[in-house]
């Protein structure tokens, strides 16, 4: 029968809620993200291929935090708490509030901390955790209608970090700032001639050189993936292909190109597969129910129950068999 690979779970069964993707995909841009990035890989998607709206803000899982061991430290820790931004501010002020907690000597250490900083920054700090706390809260309670457009959920968004951050929002959540700015101008790749895009998508991202790694865009796999992505779907097939060919000759090694081209057929194949599956198993189902009213009509609910799970079962088996 029909071979079945493991490649499919990251193809048809991928899918996450995070923020990002309500902000900047619509279920078919999603689909065609999850399908891109399992052509190239093997493994699922990366979680900053739309980047999460800050919503792990102490810190990525398995991120080595900073620890600030004896308030010695305290005048260079307060320089990197007065002029970073983005995540490398949030693991600061992270790895501030592990030491204190740590040495039970919050109080002490906050003290000696507002001396050196701005009141704002200061502020931000010592309220961190509670600001964090509903920062979180508001990300789960965000809900979009899905006929706003992308500029209208960013304000909104942007409207709630302002409420809950202050005037450091756009400090603390500068890399995520950077990200939903840099998707409202790739939108306009959507207004350019067809003929122009890869020059178009260049001229982007020289606009955003030095923001390449909060823009997931720090690798020149990474920048094949997000162009391709943002092909605009009105183009035929023949013009995407052509676009994609470029990309691969722009950013991708040959041999980057030909696995890439081997993931496409292997993609394929799959598709076609769960495609004959859903196809088959509607079949059986009708027939199935054909044989419930007549053939199998004396059958109590247990028996009849018994019998559609075993045929079921047996399509499944003969279907997925080697």
């Amino acid at each position: 029968m029909k071979r079945f690979s493991l490649i499919i779970v990251s193809v048809v069964l991928a899918g996450t809620a995070l923020l990002s993707m309500s902000l900047f995909s619509t279920k078919k841009q999603q689909s065609e993200n999850q399908i891109v990035t399992a052509i190239i890989a093997d493994e699922p998607p990366r979680p900053d291929y739309d980047a999460p709206a800050f919503s792990t803000i102490g810190g990525a899982k398995g991120m080595k935090q900073p620890v600030h061991k004896t308030s010695a430290t305290m005048p260079t820790l307060a320089e990197q708490l007065n002029t970073l931004k983005g995540r490398a501010f949030v693991r600061e002020i992270d790895g501030f509030w592990r030491t204190c907690i740590s040495e039970q000597n919050c109080d002490n250490l906050l003290s000696e901390l507002e001396t050196y900083l701005s009141h704002d920054r200061y502020e931000l700090v010592k309220n961190f955790q509670q600001l964090n706390n509903q920062w979180q809260q508001s990300i789960g309670n965000l809900l979009f209608d899905e006929q706003q457009t992308l500029a209208s959920r960013i304000a909104q968004l942007k409207a709630d970090a302002h409420r809950i951050w202050g005037p450091l929002a756009s400090v603390i959540l500068d890399d995520e700032f950077a990200l939903y700015d840099f998707s409202l101008q790739a939108e306009q790749l959507n207004n350019e001639p067809i003929q122009n895009y890869l020059a178009s998508f260049e001229e982007l991202l020289q606009t955003w050189q030095g923001k390449e790694q909060a823009l997931g865009l720090d690798s020149n796999q990474a920048k094949f993936e997000r162009a391709v992505a943002l092909i605009p779907n009105a183009i035929d097939e023949a013009e995407r292909q052509a676009i994609v060919n470029k990309l691969k000759q722009t950013y991708l090694t040959p041999a980057e190109s030909d696995a890439i081209d081997t993931r496409q057929h292997q993609v394929t194949q799959q598709q076609s597969l769960v495609r004959d599956y859903q196809s088959e198993l509607q079949q059986l189902e009708s027939e199935l129910s054909q044989q419930r009213a007549t053939i199998y009509a004396n059958l109590s609910a247990l028996q009849w129950q018994q019998h559609h799970q075993q045929q079921i079962a047996n399509f499944r088996r003969e279907f997925f068999a080697d």
